[in-house]
Protein backbone atom coordinates (compact mmCIF):
# COMPACT_ATOMS: atom_id res chain seq x y z
CA UNK A 1 0.00 0.00 0.00
CA UNK A 2 1.25 3.70 -0.53
CA UNK A 3 -0.13 6.92 -0.65
CA UNK A 4 -0.11 8.56 -4.40
CA UNK A 5 0.68 11.83 -5.42
CA UNK A 6 -1.37 13.91 -7.18
CA UNK A 7 -1.71 17.03 -8.86
CA UNK A 8 -4.33 19.27 -10.26
CA UNK A 9 -4.41 17.10 -13.74
CA UNK A 10 -4.75 14.02 -12.06
CA UNK A 11 -7.37 15.63 -9.40
CA UNK A 12 -9.55 17.29 -12.95
CA UNK A 13 -8.73 13.72 -14.67
CA UNK A 14 -10.13 11.82 -11.13
CA UNK A 15 -13.21 14.20 -11.65
CA UNK A 16 -14.36 13.24 -14.46
CA UNK A 17 -13.97 9.36 -13.69
CA UNK A 18 -15.82 9.49 -10.92
CA UNK A 19 -18.26 11.52 -11.92
CA UNK A 20 -19.38 8.48 -14.56
CA UNK A 21 -19.96 6.21 -11.99
CA UNK A 22 -23.85 5.65 -11.62
CA UNK A 23 -24.03 7.00 -7.90
CA UNK A 24 -21.88 9.93 -8.54
CA UNK A 25 -23.22 11.21 -11.67
CA UNK A 26 -25.68 13.41 -10.17
CA UNK A 27 -23.13 14.87 -7.87
CA UNK A 28 -21.80 18.57 -9.16
CA UNK A 29 -18.39 18.55 -9.89
CA UNK A 30 -17.61 20.41 -6.87
CA UNK A 31 -18.94 18.15 -4.75
CA UNK A 32 -17.16 15.15 -5.88
CA UNK A 33 -14.07 17.81 -5.29
CA UNK A 34 -15.31 18.49 -1.81
CA UNK A 35 -14.54 14.47 -0.76
CA UNK A 36 -11.18 14.59 -3.02
CA UNK A 37 -10.17 17.07 -0.78
CA UNK A 38 -10.43 15.22 2.29
CA UNK A 39 -9.19 11.86 0.72
CA UNK A 40 -6.27 10.11 -0.22
CA UNK A 41 -5.53 7.92 -3.59
CA UNK A 42 -3.73 4.71 -2.04
CA UNK A 43 -2.46 1.97 -4.47
CA UNK A 44 -2.93 -1.62 -3.34
CA UNK A 45 -0.76 -4.61 -5.10
CA UNK A 46 -2.15 -7.49 -6.13
CA UNK A 47 -3.25 -9.95 -3.50
CA UNK A 48 -2.92 -7.31 -0.81
CA UNK A 49 -5.65 -6.77 1.61
CA UNK A 50 -7.61 -3.37 1.58
CA UNK A 51 -9.94 -4.37 4.14
CA UNK A 52 -9.62 -7.44 6.83
CA UNK A 53 -13.25 -9.13 7.79
CA UNK A 54 -13.93 -8.52 11.66
CA UNK A 55 -11.38 -5.52 12.02
CA UNK A 56 -13.02 -1.85 12.97
CA UNK A 57 -12.45 0.98 10.61
CA UNK A 58 -13.57 4.32 9.65
CA UNK A 59 -12.70 4.06 6.62
CA UNK A 60 -14.87 4.54 2.99
CA UNK A 61 -13.17 3.26 -0.33
CA UNK A 62 -14.14 4.53 -4.16
CA UNK A 63 -12.82 2.20 -6.52
CA UNK A 64 -10.64 4.00 -9.24
CA UNK A 65 -8.78 1.43 -10.96
CA UNK A 66 -7.99 -2.46 -10.92
CA UNK A 67 -10.34 -5.13 -9.59
CA UNK A 68 -10.80 -6.42 -6.14
CA UNK A 69 -12.51 -9.32 -4.78
CA UNK A 70 -14.94 -9.55 -1.71
CA UNK A 71 -14.19 -12.92 0.23
CA UNK A 72 -16.23 -13.70 3.37
CA UNK A 73 -15.09 -16.14 6.03
CA UNK A 74 -12.10 -16.78 3.36
CA UNK A 75 -13.92 -17.93 0.80
CA UNK A 76 -14.02 -15.21 -2.36
CA UNK A 77 -17.78 -14.32 -3.47
CA UNK A 78 -17.79 -11.08 -5.80
CA UNK A 79 -15.66 -8.77 -7.78
CA UNK A 80 -15.73 -5.42 -8.33
CA UNK A 81 -13.97 -3.64 -10.98
CA UNK A 82 -16.21 -0.34 -11.97
CA UNK A 83 -14.57 2.88 -11.23
CA UNK A 84 -16.73 4.92 -8.13
CA UNK A 85 -17.54 1.14 -6.61
CA UNK A 86 -17.97 2.31 -3.17
CA UNK A 87 -16.22 -0.31 -0.30
CA UNK A 88 -16.85 -0.59 3.18
CA UNK A 89 -19.70 1.33 3.56
CA UNK A 90 -21.81 -1.47 5.58
CA UNK A 91 -19.73 -0.75 9.34
CA UNK A 92 -19.88 2.66 8.55
CA UNK A 93 -23.47 2.48 8.90
CA UNK A 94 -23.64 -0.08 11.81
CA UNK A 95 -20.38 1.19 13.56
CA UNK A 96 -19.55 -2.87 13.96
CA UNK A 97 -16.19 -4.66 12.19
CA UNK A 98 -15.96 -5.16 8.94
CA UNK A 99 -18.19 -8.10 7.76
CA UNK A 100 -15.95 -8.95 4.62
CA UNK A 101 -12.45 -8.75 3.50
CA UNK A 102 -11.45 -7.10 0.63
CA UNK A 103 -8.82 -7.75 -1.53
CA UNK A 104 -6.63 -6.86 -4.59
CA UNK A 105 -6.76 -8.82 -7.69
CA UNK A 106 -4.45 -6.53 -9.10
CA UNK A 107 -2.88 -3.04 -9.28
CA UNK A 108 -5.77 -1.24 -7.55
CA UNK A 109 -6.33 2.42 -6.88
CA UNK A 110 -8.67 3.71 -3.90
CA UNK A 111 -10.16 7.28 -3.26
CA UNK A 112 -9.92 6.79 0.68
CA UNK A 113 -12.13 8.31 3.32
CA UNK A 114 -11.43 8.51 6.53
CA UNK A 115 -14.92 9.17 7.99
CA UNK A 116 -13.72 10.82 11.06
CA UNK A 117 -12.64 13.35 9.27
CA UNK A 118 -15.84 14.57 8.34
CA UNK A 119 -17.21 14.33 12.37
CA UNK A 120 -15.76 18.34 12.25
CA UNK A 121 -18.55 20.67 11.87
CA UNK A 122 -17.00 22.70 9.12
CA UNK A 123 -17.53 19.56 6.93
CA UNK A 124 -21.38 19.46 7.20
CA UNK A 125 -21.51 19.63 3.79
CA UNK A 126 -19.11 16.41 2.52
CA UNK A 127 -21.02 14.96 5.12
CA UNK A 128 -24.20 15.47 3.87
CA UNK A 129 -22.61 14.66 0.32
CA UNK A 130 -21.59 11.35 1.82
CA UNK A 131 -24.80 10.42 3.03
CA UNK A 132 -26.86 10.66 -0.30
CA UNK A 133 -23.93 8.23 -1.58
CA UNK A 134 -24.25 6.36 1.04
CA UNK A 135 -28.34 6.21 0.59
CA UNK A 136 -28.10 5.36 -3.34
CA UNK A 137 -25.62 2.51 -2.57
CA UNK A 138 -27.74 0.75 -0.09
CA UNK A 139 -30.84 1.04 -2.06
CA UNK A 140 -29.04 -0.64 -5.31
CA UNK A 141 -27.98 -3.12 -3.53
CA UNK A 142 -31.59 -3.61 -1.93
CA UNK A 143 -32.75 -3.43 -5.42
CA UNK A 144 -30.45 -6.07 -6.75
CA UNK A 145 -30.75 -8.43 -3.68
CA UNK A 146 -34.57 -8.19 -3.71
CA UNK A 147 -33.99 -9.21 -7.35
CA UNK A 148 -32.01 -12.04 -6.80
CA UNK A 149 -34.16 -12.94 -3.75
CA UNK A 150 -37.61 -12.74 -6.20
CA UNK A 151 -35.58 -14.63 -8.68
CA UNK A 152 -34.44 -18.08 -6.57
CA UNK A 153 -37.86 -17.96 -5.11
CA UNK A 154 -39.48 -18.53 -8.64
CA UNK A 155 -36.73 -21.17 -9.49
CA UNK A 156 -37.54 -22.69 -6.14
CA UNK A 157 -41.27 -22.91 -7.11
CA UNK A 158 -40.74 -24.15 -10.56
CA UNK A 159 -38.30 -27.30 -9.06
CA UNK A 160 -40.94 -28.25 -6.43
CA UNK A 161 -43.85 -28.12 -8.30
CA UNK A 162 -41.51 -30.38 -11.05
CA UNK A 163 -41.22 -33.15 -8.04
Amino acid sequence: MKELEYNEEKAKDLLFQLKKDPVLKDLTLMEIFELLEVGQIIQFDPMEYIIKQGEYDTRLLFLISGEVEIVFNDKPICTLNNTGEIIGEMSLITKEVRSASVRAINDVKCLILDTTVLENPIHTGRKNILFYILCHVLVNRLKTITKELSDTKRKLAEMEAER
